[in-house]
Parts: C-alpha cells; sequence; structure tokens
C-alpha cells in the first residue's frame, strides 16, 4: 500500500444543503423543519432531552455545569440512561415504591447524578429525594452531586439538587 499524504481536501458544496435548508426556514419562513434530522434530533422525546431542554433554561452556573457535563457524554451512556429511566418508571408502577439509579463519572471532576422516582405526591416525596441525594453525597467521593427527581406518571422533572463539595454549595430548584 502507498504511502500517500493528503495536503488538501476539497469537498463538495452540498455538504451542507440539509444545514442551509433549516436555516431558509428559520430566518424567512420557508416551509420545512427548523432542525435538520441528525444528532439534534436523536434524543427529541426522551428523558434526555427532558433534562437538557430544562437546564437550557438555567442561569445558576451549578445546573449549567451538569448540563455542559451532560451534552458531552457519550451516545451509549445516553442511550443507557433514558433505558434505565424507563426501567426505574416501569419499577415504580409495578411495587408503588420509590427508585433511584446514582451513575458515577471519573473526569477531571468526579460527578455523581442520582435519578429518583416515587409514586407520592411530590409534597411527601420530596423528603425521600433529600434522603437519597444525602446518602450519596455521604457514601460517594464525587467532587460534583447532583439529583433530579421525576414524576414516574407524567415523566416530568420537579426537583434537581446540585451540590459541589469543593466549593460548598448546594442548590435546589423546584419545578
Amino acid at each position: 500500500m502507498p504511502n500517500t499524504k493528503f495536503d488538501s481536501m476539497f469537498l463538495h458544496d452540498d455538504i451542507a444543503s440539509n444545514l442551509d435548508v433549516a436555516m431558509l426556514v428559520r430566518r424567512r419562513n420557508y416551509p420545512g423543519e427548523k432542525i435538520p434530522e441528525g444528532i439534534l434530533t436523536y434524543y427529541r422525546n426522551t428523558f434526555f432531552e427532558n433534562i437538557i431542554s430544562l437546564l437550557e433554561k438555567e442561569e445558576k452556573s451549578e445546573l449549567i455545569k451538569l448540563g455542559l457535563f451532560l451534552l458531552s457524554i457519550s451516545s451509549e451512556t445516553i442511550d443507557s440512561i433514558n433505558q434505565n429511566i424507563e426501567n426505574l418508571i416501569i419499577k415504580n408502577k409495578l411495587d408503588e415504591n420509590g427508585h433511584s439509579i446514582t451513575l458515577g463519572f471519573n473526569d477531571n471532576n468526579s460527578i455523581g447524578i442520582i435519578f429518583h422516582t416515587n409514586h407520592l405526591q411530590f409534597i411527601y416525596a420530596k423528603r425521600y429525594f433529600k434522603k437519597c441525594f444525602e446518602h450519596m453525597v455521604n457514601k460517594y467521593e464525587f467532587v460534583n452531586n447532583y439529583g433530579i427527581y421525576f414524576d414516574a406518571n407524567t415523566k416530568e422533572i420537579r426537583c434537581v439538587r446540585a451540590y459541589l463539595k469543593d466549593k460548598k454549595i448546594l442548590y435546589e430548584k423546584y419545578m
């Protein structure tokens, strides 16, 4: 096999045509899709999309940090999160108990995320969510700790907690 080196590459000008069409739809109100099919639509109507949609409106740096981290994880991990959330919902409907899953990530800043659901009304369930979150913070050595509570019936996120150990910041937001 010959050892060939490239010093330039030519791309045909229609490589981004679907993006060009989407921009015309957005800017000039032409009929069509505002978001072209692809990575931006792959997680449409999933729990992951709900999390990102919620966090993209946030102004608190603690939650923005979570959103940016979630956008950096692999598609396999995102698929796993979506599947595990569905499993929590099924378990909750079968036994009407609260259920959680904790995920740990070790990158430059270790990150722990707990997803929790319960069959109780949120006014009562938030006490259990708080206990599960505190258990994660105390049991594991994550620098950045996040908790997401969601209603198993509606799949709506009701509360997000963030605790950053290095800064000793606790932030909680109810939806």
